[in-house]
């Protein structure tokens, strides 16, 4: 079965924790997994992208890690067509170590305890985890 790929262009915005009201009269901040909360129209299409690669373009300030670290959530909870996936179905890879820290702990805030994380990893991280796992001895 072939993918194709999207590629969704982010414009620069800076997105701030937004308070949203309950139904309960209260108010909750916008690290739900309600796609749609403080999160612009094409932020909210890649968060809840179906199956197949998915490539997100976007400068500084775009909100780019937050997009990624609720699709990795929605993706584990939720997922394609109700289909939740495992953390050892999802590979985040990112250039540097502090964003893989982020989305880590991004993430952590976002998913209840005990759930299974995913790979998040730089490419020379991935590269050696690779590699160590499948070396020839």
């Amino acid at each position: 079965m072939s993918h194709q790929q999207r590629t969704i262009n982010l414009p620069t915005v800076r997105t701030g924790p937004a308070k949203t009201q309950t139904a309960k009269g209260g108010t909750t901040d916008s690290v739900g997994l309600t796609p749609s909360v403080g999160l612009t129209p094409a932020q909210a299409s890649a968060v809840t992208h179906p199956r197949g690669p998915l490539l997100i373009i976007a400068g500084a300030g775009s909100g780019k890690t937050n997009v990624i670290t609720k699709r990795l959530a929605w993706l584990l909870t939720t997922g394609p067509d109700g289909s939740k996936l495992s953390g050892d179905q999802i590979l985040a890879v990112t250039f540097s170590n502090k964003a893989t820290d982020e989305m880590e702990e991004r993430l952590d805030r976002l998913m209840p305890a005990g759930f299974n994380e995913p790979w998040i990893n730089t490419f020379h991280a991935f590269g050696e985890r690779v590699l160590r796992q499948n070396a020839l001895a």
